[in-house]
């Protein structure tokens, strides 16, 4: 491939003739003066490309009107007329327009190194010292690590600051593709179980075998990387294929299954995505799709888990329902009590006999059982907290007399129909309530005090009318 045309418009300052080359050697030459050569390296054994590269040829004023001639050969079948843009100007210009233009793959790419590499270090110190003995973040540390180094050593703004070996970063740019695939995989193999672990497992072995490969003959000289990076593609699309399979086949371990899906989905979206964007531009320059993806992911990993840490601390853990924390949390939050407020105190009644003649596992069976039988039998607005051992206590908004009665009534018919299938030792309750359009003046604290006592008169009754 040759181009000519002539110098125009060089200035006194140091201007240059510079272009981008993608898997081509080049010849310059100035009114038949050879000026610059990029040729194949004999003593290289290992590649057949220069990778990806810069060429800056000083101009001076003089050399207005001197004819240019620039021959291009290809690395690669591959890149035969992929074009090139030449531009003259000063070498600081045409770098800053390269950060400018590579600004958001650069960030992108920076920025998911940097994630990669605290992932790297903190999983393992959190694994031995025993705080952990999940993996999981380690892989994904791998994963952003390996796509960052591929993204940013990509980038037409690498080779510039890198120009004494832009072969190497080429390497380094196709085998860390070789490479992100695997840790990815082991990520997600803890979600699946049986057969799909397995069939995760096997796929992940496929991308270690396709790498090692790959690597073999780049290093012996067989096929550069480039070469093979079909097959790269190839064993990515299979193991997306693999996942998604998975993910909406049956079912898998993962707790937020629909959101589990949808990043699934997402993440493959942005691969293919750059996949076409590839093969429709010839150069993957300019690929963000994937990064984006995971990027997003990993956002949504975050708040995922703070939601989930939030619940916790603020969750029963054997209940499920809300905790004594929360509720001093709700109520140190609410404005003063001006409208219709109920507060109810339940307690089960000999739960400790239950634990004396039945063990503490059915103790906590029954505790779980009522639980489930409040969360059915009460209303939506109803924000219910386990208090502490066998007590219970219900927040009821818009509360009447005739609103709490009733209350107590569907739950009492729920515990009886609980009690005739036998699943778990006879349960009873006491229960009592504070209105606070009868207490005006009482606070959140003072209707809980009220609700307690009045459960208390209700209990001593329930055992009185029990002996």
């Amino acid at each position: 491939m040759e181009y000519r045309f002539k110098l125009h418009d060089i200035g006194v300052t140091n201007d240059y003739l510079s272009f981008y080359l993608v898997h081509y050697y080049a010849e310059v030459k100035l009114d038949g003066k050879l000026v610059y050569s990029l040729s194949p390296n004999k003593n290289n054994k290992i590649g057949k490309s220069p990778s990806s590269n810069w060429v800056f040829i000083p101009l001076k004023e003089t050399d207005n009107g001197k004819d240019v001639i620039v021959t291009l050969t290809p690395a690669y079948k591959s890149v035969i007329n992929r074009s090139t843009e030449f531009i003259i100007g000063s070498r600081s210009d045409i770098v800053l327009n390269c950060i400018k233009k590579d600004a958001p793959e650069i960030l992108l790419s920076v920025l998911c190194i940097f994630i990669g590499i605290i992932l790297i270090i903190v999983q393992p110190i959190i694994v031995f010292s025993k705080k952990s003995n999940s993996w999981d973040l380690f892989y994904l540390g791998n994963f952003f690590f390996f796509i960052g180094i591929w993204q940013v050593t990509d980038t037409q703004f690498s080779p510039i600051f890198f120009s004494k070996n832009p072969m190497a970063l080429g390497y380094i740019s196709i085998a860390s593709l070789f490479f992100l695939f695997a840790p990815i995989l082991l990520f997600f193999k803890g979600y699946f179980e049986g057969c799909k672990k397995t069939a995760i497992q096997i796929s992940t072995l496929a991308v270690c075998v396709s790498t090692m490969i790959a690597l073999f003959c780049q290093v012996f000289g067989i096929a550069d990387f480039r070469e093979t990076l079909i097959l790269c593609h190839v064993i990515i699309l299979i193991c997306l294929a693999v996942l998604i399979v998975l993910s909406f086949s049956g079912s898998n371990n993962h707790p937020d299954g629909k959101l589990f899906k949808g990043i699934i989905l997402f993440l493959s979206v942005g691969v293919v995505a750059d996949l076409i964007y590839y093969y429709m531009k010839k150069s993957s320059s300019g690929v963000m799709f994937t990064v984006l993806a995971l990027l997003i992911y990993t956002a949504i990993l975050f708040f995922s888990e703070i939601f989930k840490i939030n619940k916790k601390i603020d969750t029963d853990d054997l209940t499920g329902l809300y905790n004594r924390r929360k509720w001093n949390v709700l109520i140190n939050n609410l404005v003063p009590i001006f409208e219709k407020t109920g507060v109810m105190m339940l307690d089960l009644n000999e739960l400790k006999d239950i634990n004396d003649r039945f063990g503490h596992k059915m103790g906590d069976k029954a505790l779980l059982t009522f639980s489930k039988l409040l969360k059915k039998a009460l209303p939506n607005d109803c924000m219910i907290f386990r208090w502490g051992g066998d007590e219970f206590t219900v927040l009821v908004p818009n509360a009447t007399d005739e609103k709490m009665e009733k209350n107590i009534s569907i739950i009492s018919e729920a515990v009886q129909k609980q009690i005739l299938t036998g699943e778990t030792p006879e349960i009873s309750f006491a229960i009592g309530y504070a209105l606070s359009v009868e207490y005006p003046d009482y606070s959140y604290d003072d209707l809980l005090k009220k609700a307690d006592k009045n459960m208390y008169e209700n209990k001593r009754e329930w055992y009185k009318n029990h002996e």
